[in-house]
């Protein structure tokens, strides 16, 4: 059985990696050329009387190029973070689906479950699976622990940041809302802030395959 599962496993990562490397490739060609094409301009001297990018026809208002470009930009790198973030989930879930099936659990024990593997001969990659672990939560519950225990995750070097989505101090409104404050009751759109690197999914992927049986 557990041989079965690791194969199983491993036909899933593989399914999913090579999905993700498609993607990936694609999506940053996409942010790059986005992005040469508006330092570009932006290095081009201004021409006063440049007609617009683009003029919505029934307001007249118009969009310079200055304007498309940045919001180009800015949206083929959300794309490239969407993407990144999509398989981060994913790969989260293989591992929990993965972990509950070898280990006959009907849920995947959140607080336990390293020990536990580990007592039974895994070698479980601790740091990087709980890394993982966080980030899924950031995106699907904007889980502000992650931002609590690394806020260079939330780092982007081609953006603001989390300057431009950080909200300030705000009184809970819920008691159930409490995991997306931070201690000192911080809020953000914590799943938008996220910011994933070019080697944080390959990592997850090898973590997870390193990590899958009995060492």
């Amino acid at each position: 059985m557990a041989d079965l599962g690791q194969a199983i496993l491993s036909w899933t990562l593989s399914s999913l990696q090579s999905a993700f490397e498609a993607g990936e490739d694609q999506l940053k060609a996409q942010r790059d050329r986005a992005k040469r094409d508006l330092e570009q301009h932006l290095a081009t001297p201004c021409d006063d009387g440049e007609a617009p990018a683009w003029v919505d026809e029934d307001t007249g208002r118009g969009i310079s190029n200055e304007e498309y470009l940045t919001a180009t930009a800015a949206i083929a790198r959300q794309a490239l973070q969407s993407h990144r973030k999509a398989f981060a989930v994913m790969i989260h879930h293989a591992w929990e689906k993965h972990v509950c099936q070898q280990m006959d659990w009907e849920t995947y024990k959140v607080g336990s479950a390293y020990a536990l593997l580990q007592k039974a001969g895994w070698a479980v990659e601790q740091e990087h699976l709980e890394r993982l672990r966080m980030i899924a939560n950031c995106i699907k519950h904007t889980d502000a622990a992650l931002f609590e225990c690394d806020q260079e995750m939330f780092y982007d070097p081609d953006g603001d940041g989390i300057l431009a989505l950080f909200q300030g101090k705000r009184k809970r409104q819920k008691p159930n809302e409490q995991s997306k404050y931070t201690s000192d009751g911080h809020y953000c759109s914590w799943d938008d802030a996220l910011y994933l690197r070019d080697n944080h999914i390959e990592e997850f992927f090898d973590a997870v395959r390193r990590s899958s049986g009995r060492a």
